[in-house]
């Protein structure tokens, strides 16, 4: 009998994922240089959203993703599992129609609770797709920001 670990690798798996529906709602090359992707999938009740721009000169694609128009996925969020394979399913698109190879991820997140979710969650997918990862932060704790 598998253990529940072992199920959840097994259907967070990349090379498991079928991504014969999957396709860019938005794609625009900017010069030759770059390309620009937005996927757009809906997981029951929430909305997934996936940001790639790709540089083609140094191989590395900027991700970001939402849930609900909010960055990354919300603790209200039921469904976070389905939700990440969403995004695994479109960066698993994404690197298998771009020229050349995926050499690195490269993400942003805040210096807080959730933004080092937010880099688990990219950490974890740098891993799965076995190519580095290139973390950001945004340097500011919105914690310590004072309000307007």
């Amino acid at each position: 009998m598998k253990s529940f670990k072992q199920h959840l690798n097994e259907i967070l798996e990349p090379t498991t994922l079928d991504i014969t529906d999957i396709k860019p709602q938005k794609e625009t090359n900017v010069s030759g240089d770059s390309l620009q992707r937005t996927y757009s999938t809906d997981v029951g009740r929430d909305n997934v959203m996936t940001i790639i721009d790709h540089n083609h000169v140094t191989g590395k694609s900027d991700i970001k993703f939402y849930v609900n128009g909010v960055m990354g996925v919300s603790p209200r969020t039921k469904s976070s599992i389905p939700i990440f394979r969403e995004v695994l399913k479109h960066l698993k698109h994404h690197s298998e129609n771009i020229p050349g190879e995926l050499k690195a991820i490269r993400y942003m997140h805040d210096v807080d609770e959730k933004g080092e979710k937010l880099n688990k969650i990219y950490q974890e997918l740098g891993r799965k797709f076995n190519v580095p990862v290139e973390p950001r932060t945004s340097g500011l704790n919105p914690a310590l920001q004072p309000r307007s």
